[in-house]
């Protein structure tokens, strides 16, 4: 968006009120457990918003969630963005994870002191949405003179309830396949991730070796259910219907979930780490499902060369 937008939308928020929502990717690994927004009223999300005007500047509050490289650059950001123009300054404040961000945003719901931005996980972001608790983007972004359709429908479409936007996608990230190439040359495999499942299956035999498995899952607390999501839509399954009717005893939702579980207890070529990334780093195994966010940090880390590339597919592309 160019700059003047960018004031624009800021300016509007401090006539409309409510919290304006960004929402980001959902794999960032946390053992923190997100309490429940607190319920509102039917009406759309109106609750008084803290800009402050300072002389002819408007003073905007904006929550992030990101830390180390990311947060760095976020902070880069904020920082131009304030130098570029005197209409507007961004209050930048990190409250730490995304579960530790949604429960401080909980906490200011009920005490009435909400910023007027929040970068939320797409994991978390319904608690607010069913709460009531996210102003709608629609008019702000008429009134800016934004369109939409700049955004990557595929990652704008996640925000959109009953024809109207709740968030817009920022820094959003996507799974990806990891492998160590060491191994993989090691093994005599071609150089790129399985193209499905089946032929993953069928190249575990030489990527096992000793205590080293062929793959790692994410436990519970670093996002299993963002990653296995993907791997639902490859059987033809899905967690929900858009607008939250619970799909999860749907029968190839169900078959995804036993070929998950098979894959450590039958099948015996997956285990399941309580840190997926420094498994995969340390060699413990050959291949894990991680996002796009920590490709760099992955391959500064790693003592070999990493390999990447799409998540294998079943009956869909996931």
């Amino acid at each position: 968006m160019k700059q003047m937008t960018r004031r624009k939308w800021l300016r509007g928020m401090f006539a409309g009120g409510g919290v304006t929502l960004l929402a980001a990717c959902g794999g960032q690994p946390s053992g923190e457990t997100t309490e429940e927004a607190p319920a509102a009223d039917d009406t759309a999300a109106d609750a008084p918003g803290v800009v402050e005007e300072t002389g002819s500047a408007v003073t905007v509050t904006y929550w992030g969630s990101f830390s180390g490289d990311l947060g760095e650059a976020e902070q880069a950001m904020v920082d131009a963005f304030n130098e570029s123009q005197d209409e507007v300054v961004l209050n930048y404040e990190f409250q730490g994870s995304y579960e530790e961000t949604a429960q401080t945003f909980a906490a200011a719901l009920r005490a009435d002191t909400i910023p007027d931005v929040v970068l939320l996980s797409d994991v978390w972001w319904f608690n607010f949405y069913l709460a009531n608790a996210i102003t709608a983007l629609d008019d702000l972004a008429a009134d800016a003179g934004i369109n939409f359709a700049d955004y990557q429908p595929v990652l704008l479409n996640e925000g959109v309830r009953q024809d109207t936007h709740y968030w817009i996608p920022f820094a959003r990230s996507t799974p990806l396949f990891y492998y160590n190439k060491d191994i993989w040359s090691t093994a005599g495999l071609p150089d790129r991730a399985p193209e499905t499942w089946e032929e993953f299956m069928e190249w575990t035999p030489q990527l096992i070796d000793g205590d080293r498995l062929a793959f790692a899952h994410p436990n519970s607390a670093s996002y299993v259910a963002w990653l296995f999501q993907g791997v639902v839509w490859q059987f033809g399954g899905q967690y929900s219907t858009p607008e939250f009717g619970m799909t999860m005893l749907n029968e190839n939702t169900v078959r995804a979930g036993q070929f998950y579980g098979d894959t450590t207890n039958t099948m015996e070529w997956a285990m399941l780490s309580a840190d997926l990334n420094q498994d995969f780093i340390g060699g413990s195994v050959a291949s894990m499902m991680a996002s796009t966010g920590g490709l760099a940090g992955i391959q500064e880390s790693a003592q070999f060369e990493v390999g990447v590339g799409f998540l294998p597919q079943e009956a869909n592309f996931g």
